[in-house]
């Protein structure tokens, strides 16, 4: 049989029986400090974020949710709720609506300004880029 003190409570238990200590629920060969653990956990969301299209982030958005549900009432909930803030796609913000008569028509207005003293038909030549832009 393979004991194992308990680096948590200093409890005792089968290792070979139980993962975990029984008492306090500490994994085998955590350490006590979770520091490093935090500090890991944020460096690997972070490479994962970067990695994941808006689809693999919605879905894991949604196992996330499934998640939650599971976990026992206290500090945990708020945190897992930051996370999956996270986890959730940003939203792509809407695009202005582009108006190709009006772009067309200021641009027409700016050549024409620039050219009427050498085109002797200046007017003939902005009612057709006018038709063709309307």
């Amino acid at each position: 049989m393979s004991y194992l003190h308990c680096p948590t409570c200093k409890r005792a238990y089968n290792l070979a029986a139980s993962p975990a200590c029984p008492s306090c629920g500490a994994a085998a060969g955590t350490p006590e400090d979770p520091t490093d653990d935090i500090v890991s956990a944020a460096e690997q969301l972070a490479r994962a974020l970067a990695r994941a299209s808006d689809e693999q982030r919605d879905a894991a958005a949604a196992r996330l949710d499934r998640r939650r549900d599971a976990l026992p009432p206290g500090d945990s909930v708020p945190v897992w709720s930051s996370v999956r803030s996270l986890v959730a796609p940003l939203p792509r913000p809407a695009l202005p609506a582009f108006t190709p008569p009006a772009l067309l028509s200021q641009a027409a207005t700016v050549v024409l300004a620039r050219i009427a003293p050498f085109v002797r038909t200046a007017r003939r030549v902005r009612a057709r880029l006018m038709a063709f832009a309307a």
